[in-house]
């Protein structure tokens, strides 16, 4: 809310509410995480098999709670959790997540990237898992993630694009072939990637 406090309802399967309390539950009523108010943003991510939350606050310092599967959370293992859990200090100002994978960018205009990286969507030139984050490597100004693959707004407001490209879904004139790295979608600038829709998973 506008004071910084933190509220949930909804299901629980994985602690993704982050309230701390037995998984598989569900609230149908809002329920307040903890009791500070310095909270900025929130991501829920409520895709089958990836059911997890990300929480920015105020200070710029990244958490996450919910199902860790492929280390989908960053905090370094696979243990799901159910209360917030840092997985990055500095500030940070959006985050992004896929299936059991996320990114963050930072207000330098880094970008990091942490878990399930089977198609390369992670975009750090390697398909293996990452329960931590590694910096992508160039200068951004967004991101966003669908299922398996992921686009990025680089400098000169190049478009990018890395993981899945089975239906040709990244853009680059070519069907199959994933991409592990972002790569520049030829002849594309500036767009809204809120407005990427699922038809690029």
């Amino acid at each position: 809310q506008s004071d910084g406090s933190l509220w949930v309802w909804g299901s629980n399967q994985s602690g993704e509410l982050a309230l701390n309390t037995a998984v598989g539950s569900s609230y149908s009523t809002p329920v307040q995480v903890g009791y500070d108010n310095t909270w900025k943003q929130v991501f829920a991510n409520q895709q089958v098999g990836g059911q997890f939350s990300l929480f920015l606050r105020k200070d710029g310092t990244l958490w996450a709670s919910g199902s860790n599967a492929y280390g989908g959370l960053g905090v370094s293992d696979t243990s799901n959790r159910s209360s917030p859990t840092q997985v990055l200090s500095g500030n940070y100002v959006s985050v992004a997540a896929g299936m059991s994978y996320s990114f963050a960018i930072d207000n330098t205009g880094k970008i990091f990237s942490w878990g399930r990286n089977n198609v390369g969507q992670l975009g750090i030139l390697s398909t293996v898992d990452r329960s931590s984050p590694v910096q992508v490597s160039g200068s951004w100004q967004a991101v966003q993630a669908m299922d398996s693959c992921a686009y990025a707004i680089g400098t000169y407001n190049r478009v990018y694009a890395a993981g899945s490209n089975i239906s040709g879904q990244l853009g680059l004139n070519y069907n199959g072939g994933n991409a592990s790295i972002f790569t520049q979608i030829p002849g594309i600038e500036y767009i809204n990637l809120a407005q990427v829709g699922s038809a690029s998973r």
